[in-house]
């Protein structure tokens, strides 16, 4: 039996979807539209795999998609595995990276198949406040070197980072599209690998950081070939801590740097947001 077409046109049903998924506080009505008909699943998958997060068993929140190291891992990644048409509606990926010795391939062939995101959170988390932060180079391997091409896709425009050290300034230089930074107990190493290239640098339009004088100080002397790793002459939007005089060295020249700054947000804990919201101080 031949398959009912739709009454209205495609493009009704789309605008439907659409508000559906924007206005529900539950994604149910809008699987329940991909299951109603075949017609439908393309623009239902790009809200249902727009965003998906890879969090520790630790963390049952009512938004975590999946579970890292569990049974919810499997059901996520070995779809987006065998099926590479779901992994073109991926934009954000929020990910949280440990220190390891295992491998963990299927977790980087998952990684290797998002070309398409757009907003990348990668954070570490500590059981407790005696945890050590994560080294970017203890990373699982495969896991890490996935992150690496993600970073550098063209797609990318706004990338968060959170407890991490050590992270490679090359990788920044390397994000030309990246427009939007923020990091948070955040170390960065100025070591360049040998098959670093020279790349139109990314201009950033926002910046939102911690630890001034560890972070944003390696990132304002890192050079490449001579050249910035960054450029903050765009820079619209910038938010600092500004809990102690001594942190506001590096702010000073970034804002030197900056042509036309819109927003300065002083806080007292660092932002760390999709979108950065910022309290317009000085104009």
């Amino acid at each position: 039996m031949a398959q009912q077409q739709p009454a209205f046109p495609l493009e009704v049903f789309e605008l439907i979807i659409d508000e559906l998924a924007r206005k529900s506080d539950s994604i149910s009505a809008v699987k329940a539209c991909a299951v109603a008909s075949r017609t439908f699943l393309p623009c239902c998958r790009k809200h249902l795999f727009k965003k998906i997060k890879l969090l520790p068993e630790s963390e049952n929140s009512a938004d975590v998609t999946v579970t890292q190291h569990g049974r919810a891992t499997l059901r996520l990644t070995a779809p987006l595995v065998i099926n590479s048409n779901l992994a073109q509606y991926v934009r954000i990926l929020h990910i949280c990276v440990r220190a390891t010795k295992h491998d963990d391939q299927l977790s980087a062939q998952m990684l290797r198949r998002l070309q398409h995101i757009e907003t990348l959170s990668i954070e570490s988390r500590r059981r407790d406040p005696d945890d050590p932060y994560t080294n970017w180079n203890d990373i699982s391997t495969g896991v890490r070197t996935a992150l690496e091409g993600i970073i550098t896709f063209p797609s990318l425009v706004e990338l968060h980072l959170k407890s991490i050290h050590e992270v490679p300034c090359y990788l920044l230089a390397s994000a030309r599209s990246l427009s939007h930074l923020s990091f948070l107990y955040v170390t960065f190493s100025i070591e360049r690998p040998p098959e670093a290239q020279t790349l139109p640098i990314p201009h950033l339009k926002s910046l939102s950081f911690s630890n001034a004088n560890a972070g944003i100080t390696t990132l304002l002397q890192a050079r490449l070939d001579g050249s910035p790793i960054v450029s903050f002459a765009h820079l619209k939007h910038l938010a600092l801590p500004g809990t102690r005089p001594m942190e506001f060295g590096p702010a000073t020249e970034i804002l030197r740097l900056a042509k036309s700054i819109e927003s300065l947000a002083l806080v007292g804990k660092p932002c760390y947001n999709s979108r950065l919201k910022f309290m317009t101080l000085i104009l």
